[in-house]
């Protein structure tokens, strides 16, 4: 429950640790977990991903499971990776950057529902980290709720980076559905143009940078 550790990657370290498994010595979940991210450092992702699963037959941890995903989701896999992020969530720990990845990928996959539901059972403080909002706010612009939008939209954002444009685009797009709303016209390519030369975000959610479209 304390994580992993910091990683150390040189290739004395991973001969070292190696012979160390080898041996007996580090032949445990935490042993393997380090050897497959030396592994995948030296582009071995093929030896990292047998790594992560001997991590997992010593013991299942959500960091096995958790790199597991990302090696199947870099291939393409969406679903297998979808599925060990879950196995990784499941097992724990649960962690804010646990959660906030593996919402971004069942954003990717368009699994809505799935979606709303992971998010509905998180617990605090990890349902209120900025991220997760940010993800939240992207569900109540799909399912309509135009006042949760509002409502996320009024936090005071500290972690978005200058350059981001997530928030500016949220509000583009909560605007738009209101227009929609009221005046009874398709939110398109045509109404998203228009809110966009008419309308002007707050400054405290507009991180856009000089060159970039307003």
């Amino acid at each position: 429950t304390e994580g992993p550790g910091d990683f150390l990657v040189q290739p004395e370290w991973q001969a070292l640790l190696a012979e160390s498994i080898a041996e007996g010595r580090s032949d445990h979940w935490l042993g393997w977990l380090h050897l497959g991210v030396m592994k995948m450092e030296a582009f071995d992702a093929d030896g990292a991903g047998e790594a992560w699963r001997k991590s997992i037959e010593r013991k299942p941890t959500a960091w096995a499971y958790r790199n597991l995903a990302v090696l199947q989701n870099r291939a393409g896999d969406v679903d297998a990776a979808r599925d060990l992020h879950r196995q990784a969530w499941e097992t724990g720990p649960q962690t804010a950057a646990l959660a906030v990845e593996f919402a971004a990928l069942l954003q990717k996959a368009e699994r809505w529902d799935d979606l709303r539901e992971f998010i509905a059972n998180l617990q605090e403080p990890i349902k209120s980290h900025e991220r997760i909002l940010l993800t939240r706010a992207k569900l109540a612009l799909r399912y309509d709720d135009l006042t949760e939008v509002e409502s996320i939209l009024s936090h005071d954002f500290a972690t978005i980076r200058e350059g981001e444009v997530i928030l500016t685009d949220l509000w583009f797009a909560w605007q738009a559905k209101l227009i929609s709303e009221r005046e009874g016209v398709p939110v398109d390519e045509e109404l998203l143009a228009r809110v966009r030369r008419e309308l002007t975000p707050p400054r405290r959610l507009d991180m856009r940078t000089a060159g970039e479209p307003k």
